[in-house]
């Protein structure tokens, strides 16, 4: 049996590699018929993921994936490797995590004989920390396969090892921390990563990781899930309604027919605990709960849309068809060339008062409103969520206003913030490229 030690990790020539020197003396006299292979990820904040995916390539049969900075008690992650090999589970080869002391640590790194526990500042036990599953994780091949690795739009820190666990319970209906096998993970001192401070990254992967606990014990949606396509251009569809909507079924219908690109889910999020029409073919219905109203539905839509995982996403109001095809490829095209848009967005017929009396939904509003820029335009006038092309980032950089009028509050918010812009496709002579197809606003609470 092959067992390969999969350790995560960034040089940093102080601290971190003096820890990891250590560990790595520790298993090589411990387990010298282990490989070793550090799993590295050099550019931008540490991705986790991508180290231990990069680290796991090749052949082996059951690999302990193990953070750099601790030890576990040998007795029980020799059984929890047998335990993986024999069942095809994860296995959790630690009960309680023992936090040591910046002091101890130093002790044990020039050479401390004798026991740990006098440098222990803390004990995490399942009791007090039963969702802990970080760490170390022994994982059979077939089960790894499977899954196809760690998830890598788990960025800066966390999240990617709750993710990983909740697929492992969806493929085999084994929750490994039911029976983690008794023993200690000894946690060597150090100061947190910078990354764990990033609080709109923070956001971003927590997000992701609450998506897959959700799916934990639904084998056929973790299936989905897993089988997304994972590359930087991939984009969520998310069609926000509400019941009683004899509008959407036009809005989906039009979607289907002339959105193009690298669409890797399509969602419907209705203010309710449950839709009122039957399932479109290709879209997942999401019944959000207790009707709220739009102000807090779209706040609940937005993390939705967060947790969902694609880079890109664009938010549908359930009331507007297009007049002819769009390549959301081109739309990215243009917010990558122009990284101050906040949001890409499509000129409709006119509609309301001020618009039906120039004849046009752009030219009443003042000369300058508008710079036209490498087709589109580009305006600090408004926000609008009715089609909007957006980067998942920016979800968690920002707030929905919970006040009535949130449109326009938020559009007033976001403009206050120097060189931020929307942007509009096309030109200001263009003529529409959607269609308001609404009598009357979706729901209530504006």
């Amino acid at each position: 049996m092959k067992v390969r030690l999969i350790v995560p990790r960034r040089a940093d020539r102080g601290h971190r590699d003096h820890l990891w020197e250590f560990c790595k003396r520790y298993w090589s006299r411990e387990r010298p018929d282990w490989t070793i292979v550090e799993g590295e990820h050099e550019e931008g904040p540490f991705n986790r993921s991508a180290a231990i995916n990069r680290a796991a390539e090749g052949a082996w049969d059951v690999a302990v994936i193990l953070d750099a900075d601790t030890i576990i008690d040998i007795e029980p992650i020799e059984q929890a490797i047998a335990k993986a090999h024999e069942t095809w589970q994860l296995v959790l080869p630690y009960s309680v995590r023992c936090l040591l002391s910046r002091t101890g640590t130093s002790r044990i790194l020039e050479g401390w004989i004798g026991s740990w526990e006098r440098f222990v500042t803390a004990r995490q036990k399942p009791s007090d920390a039963y969702v802990y599953v970080s760490g170390c994780q022994v994982v059979p091949r077939g089960l790894w396969d499977a899954i196809g690795g760690f998830d890598e739009r788990f960025e800066s820190y966390g999240g990617e090892d709750d993710a990983f666990h909740a697929a492992c319970i969806a493929l085999t209906g084994h929750d490994a921390r039911e029976d983690r096998l008794p023993g200690n993970a000894w946690h060597l001192w150090h100061q947190h990563s910078p990354d764990a401070k990033n609080i709109q990254a923070r956001r971003l992967v927590r997000a992701l990781a609450d998506r897959y606990t959700e799916c934990a014990w639904d084998r056929e949606r973790m299936l989905a899930l897993l089988a997304e396509p994972r590359t930087p251009d991939q984009a969520l569809v998310s069609v926000l309604t509400c019941p009683g909507r004899d509008t959407l079924g036009q809005t989906i219908a039009s979607l289907d027919e002339h959105l193009q690109g690298p669409i890797a889910r399509k969602i419907i999020c209705v203010d309710a605990e449950e839709a009122d029409f039957d399932r479109f073919p290709g879209w997942e219905t999401i019944p959000m709960g207790v009707p709220e109203g739009y102000v807090k539905a779209t706040r609940t839509c937005w993390q939705h849309e967060m947790s969902s995982g694609q880079p890109w996403v664009l938010h549908v109001e359930d009331d507007v068809v297009l007049n002819q095809p769009l390549d959301l490829r081109e739309m990215q095209a243009t917010m990558e060339k122009h990284p101050d848009l906040a949001q890409l967005s499509l000129k409709r017929q006119p509609w309301h008062r001020e618009e039906l009396e120039v004849g046009d939904m752009l030219k009443w509003r003042p000369e300058g409103t508008y710079e036209e820029r490498d087709g589109h335009l580009a305006h600090r006038a408004f926000w609008t969520s009715t089609f909007s092309l957006v980067r998942r980032s920016f979800l968690a950089a920002n707030e929905w206003p919970t006040q009535a009028g949130s449109e326009r509050r938020f559009g007033r918010q976001l403009f206050r913030q120097p060189g931020i812009y929307s942007g509009m496709v096309g030109t200001l002579d263009d003529p529409p490229r959607m269609t308001h197809i609404g009598k009357v606003r979706a729901g209530f609470g504006y």
